[in-house]
């Protein structure tokens, strides 16, 4: 039996929230986006590159086992504005 380690918005939320951001473990993916948005227009520009390689580390961790919510939410993270 092959066990998938998925990455999802609730492991991903989870992740986001021990980073210091501010949102409810209940969120749906457009209230991630607009808090990680948010967040990203206040943060200082390590803070923000800091994030964007988080962000490119998970997508590559998990090699394409990232559901497309958490997926697009990491996209945006490691957008570089």
């Amino acid at each position: 039996m092959m066990i998938v380690d998925l990455l999802d918005l609730d492991d991903l939320i989870s992740q986001l929230i021990d980073r210091g951001l501010n949102l409810p473990a209940t969120a749906d993916a457009d209230a991630v986006l607009t808090a990680v948005t948010t967040w990203q227009q206040q943060a200082n520009a390590t803070q923000q590159a800091e994030l964007c390689r988080w962000a490119e580390q998970l997508l590559i961790q998990h090699e394409g086992m990232v559901l497309p919510d958490a997926k697009r939410v990491l996209l945006a993270c490691s957008v570089k504005e």
